[in-house]
């Protein structure tokens, strides 16, 4: 009872030096307004699904990044992009050797555009002439033929930009868990193995277009299409892809050269769950910026994809 009184007491006295109000000794936080939040909320962070929702997919996507990496390699990647990032100047040879692979990388971007709309406009063929066949009773008495062509061309020419983008099927289950010297030489050695072997793809395709070209042959279907026509496309296709190998094959051997494994196994080795996230998350803001305008996107959104 003695201590309430003199705690009663008290507040009676901070009463009487205040006019009437009570000051609390420890006042609560005031909630940041500036963002339209909570307390200790960074400005314009507002509460939107759609973030959150890409924050979910970053970390279910991040989560699985650490297992199965060893510490060096880490290390290895930590180093290729401090060296990459910090504004260190690359050897002119290299860097004249980049620039070489990335000229060929963006023609080879055009050229599997290309394809992909070939094979767009070859189901709309098939489509239609299956159609014209069962309603219309006439058929084009050419489908196999163009088609086949058309496939075998978009083959060709979608080549160079899958090995650009390393989308390449491999079996690389005991190839990552070799260290990063080892795994840059086979890399390298692999490479010179499908340059070998691209070489020899279009040195036949050549040597057919030239026997073509010599007896002036001809298809057996009702268009008569003259075969050195598909076959010169399905070459070019080939040549580019063959183009492509030789600008990796120089810049890795240089790379290999100056003591820039890490850099080469970027370049080389298989697309890792590192890869895979960023272009999920490249994929995610595009549909977010695609499905409103760009004035009404949040900014909270932008930072924590590209985080």
């Amino acid at each position: 009872m003695g201590a309430r009184r003199r705690g009663d007491a008290r507040r009676s006295r901070l009463r009487h030096r205040q006019g009437g109000g009570v000051q609390d000794p420890q006042p609560r936080r005031q909630a940041d307004r500036r963002g339209g939040g909570d307390a200790g909320r960074p400005r314009g962070a507002a509460r939107d699904p759609g973030e959150k929702r890409a924050a979910r997919l970053r970390q279910a996507l991040r989560r699985p990044l650490r297992r199965g990496v060893k510490p060096g390699d880490r290390a290895d990647r930590r180093r290729a992009f401090r060296r990459v990032s910090g504004g260190a100047r690359l050897p002119a040879p290299l860097r004249a050797a980049r620039r070489l692979r990335q000229g060929i990388a963006g023609f080879a971007a055009v050229m599997a555009y290309l394809a992909g709309w070939n094979y767009i406009l070859c189901a709309l063929f098939i489509t239609f002439d299956v159609v014209a066949r069962s309603l219309l009773g006439f058929s084009s008495a050419a489908t196999t033929e163009v088609t086949g062509y058309m496939l075998a061309g978009g083959i060709a020419w979608s080549l160079a930009h899958t090995l650009a983008r390393r989308a390449h099927i491999r079996v690389d289950v005991w190839v990552n868990r070799l260290p990063l010297r080892f795994r840059s030489v086979l890399h390298l050695v692999s490479l010179l193995l499908l340059f070998g072997f691209a070489l020899f793809c279009a040195w036949a395709a050549w040597a057919l277009l030239d026997e073509s070209l010599l007896f002036e042959a001809h298809d057996n279907s009702a268009l008569r299409i003259p075969l050195a026509l598909p076959q010169g496309i399905w070459g070019f296709g080939i040549l580019v892809f063959c183009a492509m190998i030789a600008a990796l094959v120089l810049e890795s051997v240089l790379s290999l050269l100056l003591g820039r494994a890490g850099e080469l196994d970027r370049l080389l080795g298989s697309r890792t769950l590192e890869d895979e996230t960023a272009e999920a998350l490249e994929a995610v803001e595009m549909a977010r910026e695609g499905a409103r305008p760009p004035a009404e996107a949040p900014p909270g959104l932008k930072r924590s994809l590209s985080a």
